[in-house]
């Protein structure tokens, strides 16, 4: 095998592909991409054993086809580092060569044979998404998902599509986030299945520049998504997903609609006086105003106020500032929509169009 390529385009390759890839395997194989040479293309495979991705690179000179497979953050890495605009990569005994002028690389590999089936985009009942509408589903949830590995059902992101609706619901228990958008479903293909949050990110990473929409299918126990140049498969999650209808707070006793900027920029300042024991702001709504406050033992205190057209009773709730800053990063409004119930109620954020964010109070004791 052997073929020649623009540094920059195959350096962009697998920084797309080698996000998939496990960085700590029992195997290296896993923690390699294959690559496979053909037309005047190479396509890019790589896996964890829950996503996996196909990736096309166009326009490559193929001198030699076949396969190959290198570890994907050793080749990352000398992509990075030569400065040329070419590279021409060549492989014999299990070693992938790399040249460009001035430098030349050996990386040893593993047998291309034994690299494991990377799943593909066969035909079958699909659903179409706008590039924009995706990432906005995708990035105003994934964020709430849990981190915990042990939290199975919680480690996903909860895709629901019913006619021309789709909903992505996140949560790890303390905060929940749900974003709606549009979807073109001719089959009225009607879905309910738990994704990784890992994969789904992985498909807004493999949008290119000329995508305007991908195309999605759910299988018996994968989810598949393709675009111009890559297919994305994961596995889906077991389990069920919490009633997370029965979390977001139907009426609330107080609404306030708060300018964005003012209050991230309150919460990141006051954010700046706590630590990892008091992980904790007091928020104290009263008359045209917020305070928001914080104080931690051998740190210090702080103390930030903005206006806020609030005219009810004094109400004071505590929250983990990184919950509220983590969703004001994702929404795009100037303003946002801000309801409470009470100290130990849920806090509800929304956007006034598809965004709603829940987040439960800290105690202020």
């Amino acid at each position: 095998m052997r073929f020649r390529c623009a540094r920059q385009k195959l350096l962009e390759a697998f920084q797309v592909v080698g996000a998939v890839v496990s960085g700590r395997s029992i195997k290296q194989i896993y923690e390699s991409v294959k690559v496979v040479s053909r037309d005047g293309e190479l396509e890019l495979l790589a896996t964890d054993l829950e996503v996996a991705i196909r990736y096309v690179v166009p326009e490559v000179e193929v001198i030699e086809g076949g396969a190959l497979t290198v570890p994907a953050a050793r080749m990352t890495s000398i992509l990075r580092e030569v400065r040329e605009e070419d590279v021409e990569v060549t492989w014999s005994d299990n070693a992938t060569h790399v040249s460009a002028a001035g430098s030349q690389f050996k990386i040893l590999g593993e047998d291309p044979e034994e690299f494991p089936q990377i799943p593909e985009m066969t035909e079958g009942s699909t659903f179409r998404i706008s590039r924009d509408v995706f990432r906005s589903l995708i990035e105003r949830t994934g964020f709430a998902a849990a981190k915990e590995r042990t939290r199975y059902a919680l480690n996903g992101i909860l895709l629901l599509v019913n006619g021309s609706q789709a909903r992505c619901v996140t949560t790890d228990g303390r905060r929940l986030a749900l974003m709606e958008g549009e979807v073109d479903n001719p089959d009225e293909i009607e879905v309910n299945a738990i994704v990784p949050a890992k994969g789904m990110i992985q498909m807004v990473r493999s949008l290119a520049d000329e995508d305007e929409t991908l195309e999605f299918r759910i299988d018996e126990n994968q989810a598949l998504a393709r675009t111009s140049r890559a297919v994305v498969a994961s596995r889906l999650v077991e389990g069920a997903f919490p009633n997370w209808e029965e979390v977001i707070p139907v009426n609330s006793a107080h609404l306030v609609e708060m300018g964005r900027e003012a209050l991230l920029g309150a919460l990141r300042k006051a954010k700046l006086l706590t630590n990892q024991e008091s992980r904790s702001v007091r928020l104290r709504f009263s008359d045209g105003k917020l305070v928001i406050a914080s104080r931690a033992l051998e740190v210090g205190e702080a103390r930030v106020e903005i206006d806020a057209p609030y005219d009810g009773p004094e109400l004071e709730i505590g929250f983990n500032p990184d919950y509220i800053i983590e969703a004001l990063n994702v929404v795009k409004t100037e303003t946002l929509r801000f309801e409470l119930n009470g100290p130990t109620s849920p806090g509800k954020f929304s956007d006034g169009e598809a965004f709603t964010y829940v987040v439960m109070p800290v105690s202020l004791e």
